[in-house]
């Protein structure tokens, strides 16, 4: 029996829209990003810079704090992820089309675990 006998159901590669993307270790890191990405896509729709240090005083206000260092630590892998593109300077944070798709992905994984 290989893995292609397996119904699609089981986690055959290539049929489901999660398997595209990288396991995320936790509840946390699901929710990190996608308020990340969240507030990224508000500043993009309002033609507004997402800098770190916005991001980082938007934390203040939600269930956790994320400091400018831990943001970038974060947005590094978002980029490499192809769902940003850090812009130098004043530039700011876009979101990708990529990044949109992944954000929905994510809050539709927090409906279901809450």
């Amino acid at each position: 029996m290989t893995k292609k006998d397996l119904p699609s159901m089981l986690g055959q590669a290539g049929d489901s829209e999660a398997s595209e993307y990288t396991e995320c270790e936790s509840m946390l890191e699901i929710r990190e990003r996608a308020f990340i990405l969240e507030i990224i896509m508000q500043c993009n729709e309002k033609g507004k810079a997402a800098s770190r240090e916005l991001i980082s005083s938007e934390s203040k206000e939600s269930d956790f704090v994320l400091s400018p260092q831990q943001i970038r630590r974060r947005l590094d892998i978002l980029e490499s992820e192809g769902f940003v593109v850090k812009g130098r300077g004043r530039a700011g944070t876009k979101i990708t089309a990529a990044g949109m798709e992944y954000l929905y992905f994510l809050k539709s994984k927090c409906r279901v675990y809450s």
